[in-house]
């Protein structure tokens, strides 16, 4: 818990804050948590700009990659890893890492695509960095992976600037500037206003947003509000286990969890509970947002995409309604109860892989977002165990597979 609320400072520039949470080593000696740890200190200290503590911890994952490469989860480190050796000015050291890593299936992984564009940015091909490196932005805003597309826009900017094409930069860095000013990803913010200024383009700090404080204070006594319940359950894990080794099992799950986590913190949800593979999560527990529907959609939404990439197919359930939240016994930890709950839980057993089923209220307070998004949703009726009446609901289908083109 204490390296995701370290995350949400990280994004929120905060980087006092997040230094005086992390912790000086890996909490279990877990591969997976080893290599989370790490890969949260690589963003930490970019952040803060200590290129030692960066170049240290490239090599601990450099290290622990080459002694296992090819784990599924460790796409998102490499193309980190990547970064962290490029922006301490060795790009012969990123890819040699790269070189050593395993990446037979990822191909189509927008990820790997960014990783080698950065790489041959870094050598000074920016003609042969182009192209993979928009890719890579186009599949990931589309995929509303938004915290991954900017990295990608930016470094696409990066290759657009060294093309002689300064007007397209300062668009792709004008966007991201708004965008994660908009999203509450400070650092993002910061890092495209950097870049806006080293062409020499005005970019002043935005106003402050009232109500952008992480989720902190817990609501303590039982209370009905109106939330936005998340259900997020892995599909087909019976198969998954039967196939798998129980400690890549546990690393598939234990990673899914970290990124379930991370997005629901940064749209200002909290984790109400586990159940073996499957998360829930509520949003507008202290009853002072408006737009919780929205941010438990784009939560949701980014938790699918990003387990997608790493080939864990989910399905979702969303209900927006009356529910009670609180502390319900001394030492417990906040949570729901209530119809709302129940409906979410059931909406999410009615999908498939990839899929997002959402109550009719949830389609009704997001119908606009859902728009402009050019997202579909599908109405449907379904007779759910435990409501009396048939209960409308509209379905989000599955995205086509990062890469396709049609």
């Amino acid at each position: 818990m204490r390296l995701d609320l370290a995350y949400v400072y990280t994004a929120l520039d905060r980087i006092a804050d997040a230094r005086r949470l992390f912790l000086s080593e890996p909490a279990s000696p877990e591969r997976g948590e080893v290599m989370f740890f790490h890969y949260m200190r690589i963003a930490l200290n970019l952040a803060a700009g200590d290129r030692a503590a960066v170049q240290a911890d490239a090599q601990q994952i450099a290290d622990l990659v080459k002694e296992a490469p090819g784990v599924w989860s460790e796409i998102y480190l490499i193309d980190r890893t990547v970064e962290a050796f490029i922006r301490v000015g060795d790009p012969a050291g990123a890819q040699q890492f790269l070189s050593t890593a395993l990446t037979a299936g990822f191909e189509s992984n927008p990820l790997l695509w960014r990783a080698r564009g950065r790489i041959l940015l870094a050598e000074g091909r920016a003609s042969e960095a182009r192209e993979p490196l928009e890719r890579a932005a186009r599949a990931l805003q589309q995929a509303l992976y938004l915290d991954e597309a900017w990295p990608a826009r930016r470094a696409y900017a990066d290759a657009l600037t060294a093309l002689g094409d300064r007007a397209g930069a300062e668009a792709e860095l004008r966007a991201v500037r708004e965008e994660a000013t908009a999203h509450h990803h400070r650092l993002e913010a910061r890092y495209a206003r950097e870049q806006l200024r080293s062409l020499g383009i005005d970019a002043p700090e935005p106003q402050a947003v009232s109500g952008d404080a992480p989720l902190s204070a817990s609501v303590r006594q039982p209370t009905e509000r109106l939330v936005t319940v998340v259900f997020v359950d892995v599909r087909g894990f019976t198969a998954l286990s039967a196939r798998e080794a129980p400690h890549q099992l546990a690393d598939q799950i234990a990673t899914f969890y970290r990124w379930a986590e991370e997005e629901i913190h940064r749209h200002q949800g909290l984790v109400d509970r586990y159940a073996g593979d499957a998360v829930m999560a509520t949003f507008n527990v202290t009853g002072t947002r408006l737009d919780h529907p929205v941010q438990g959609l784009q939560a949701a939404l980014a938790i699918r995409d990003k387990a997608a990439f790493a080939g864990l197919p989910v399905g979702i359930g969303i209900a927006v309604g009356p529910a009670v939240v609180g502390q319900f016994s001394e030492g417990s930890s906040v949570t729901a109860v209530g119809d709302t709950i129940n409906l979410a839980a059931r909406l999410q057993a009615e999908v498939r892989e990839g899929e997002l089923l959402m109550s009719e209220e949830t389609f009704r307070r997001t119908r606009d977002w859902l728009q402009e998004q050019e997202l579909l949703a599908a109405e449907e009726s379904f007779t759910l165990k435990g409501f009396s009446q048939p209960i409308r609901a509209y379905r989000v289908a599955a995205p086509s597979p990062a890469g396709t083109t049609g």
